[in-house]
């Protein structure tokens, strides 16, 4: 990746010849693949797991509902680098340096790829339904009865 960013490949067109240079922009993957492979701990009951914060696991799990973001947590690299100098993964979630900081326009606090299925259908998406079927429930749009037999029905006709 640094040969490819630094001197590039060279290819023929039609139009001749001409130099390409990449940049890696982003490293995805999911949860667990993405916080091994960036040194991250590989273990979501770690004190500190995830990639984009520095909050405790504690906290996570009582978090306020109001989604603000705390500025104070995120992770840059400045204190990137202080919780490497540490060389504690039980308090900073960093296990090594992330082998992708060879390259010189990454950097793995500015990855920002998340876990699609894990995060989003496995999880918040899952939350959010249960509220709104409880809410269209609870507002009599049609009663739970109702999304059983259409559930039953859409399943007898599966092929």
């Amino acid at each position: 990746m640094k040969i490819l960013e630094n001197d590039g490949i060279t290819i023929e067109s039609s139009e001749g010849e001409k130099h390409i240079y990449f940049v890696l922009a982003l490293i995805t993957g999911d949860n667990l693949g993405l916080n091994g492979i960036l040194g991250m701990v590989e273990s979501f009951s770690a004190n500190y797991f995830c990639r984009f914060c520095k909050m405790n696991k504690t906290d996570t799990q009582n978090v306020n509902t109001e989604c603000v973001e705390e500025c104070a947590l995120l992770r840059d690299p400045v204190n990137y680098k202080k919780d490497l100098q540490l060389n504690n993964y039980v308090q900073t979630g960093l296990k090594e340096e992330c082998t992708f900081h060879d390259v010189p326009s990454y950097h793995m606090v500015d990855n920002l790829s998340v876990d699609e299925l894990h995060d989003l259908r496995e999880s918040l998406c899952n939350i959010v339904m249960i509220h709104v079927i409880t809410n269209l429930i609870s507002s009599k749009y049609f009663s739970l009865e109702d999304l059983n037999n259409r559930m039953l029905i859409m399943v007898q006709n599966i092929p």
